[in-house]
């Protein structure tokens, strides 16, 4: 009985063990997240709600780019990323297309703001959450 209580206790400090080698520096989070990544994604447009596949790349040097493959409309955006405090952090220096047609025929302009935030969960190496969803690496 003494034996199996001390298995079950050294076992559930073993998780609590594992559970805090898996907290990562914005340091170790920024490694990983260099590469290129794919995220289905429901959005607002001038046409309403859409669907949307997405593909960011996110380089070493702390640029990214971003562009939808798929959906009812092309878009792509770049600009500077850093992980702040468990935060990814985006700056965004420049999108296409700067206006969109709505659905009466008129068209707006596209709106980004100077930046947005999300925390990154990984929950291996080729794929991690965030305020989206899951995010898959494609290389």
């Amino acid at each position: 009985m003494k034996r199996a209580l001390l298995a079950v206790l050294f076992a559930v400090s073993m998780i609590g063990t594992i559970h805090a080698q898996e907290r990562l520096t914005d340091e170790q989070v920024a490694a990983r997240l260099v590469g290129k990544w794919r995220q289905s994604m429901q959005t607002q447009s001038p046409l309403g709600p859409q669907r949307v596949e997405s593909e960011t790349v996110f380089l070493a040097n702390g640029r990214f780019t971003s562009i939808t493959v798929s959906g009812p409309y092309k878009f792509y955006c770049e600009g500077r990323w850093k992980m702040r405090n468990g935060l990814l952090v985006k700056r965004f220096t420049d999108w296409w297309p700067r206006r969109m047609r709505n659905v009466d025929g008129s068209d707006s302009p596209v709106v980004m703001p100077d930046s947005e935030s999300t925390t990154i969960r990984f929950l291996d190496a080729n794929r991690f959450k965030n305020k989206l969803g899951e995010a898959k690496r494609v290389r």
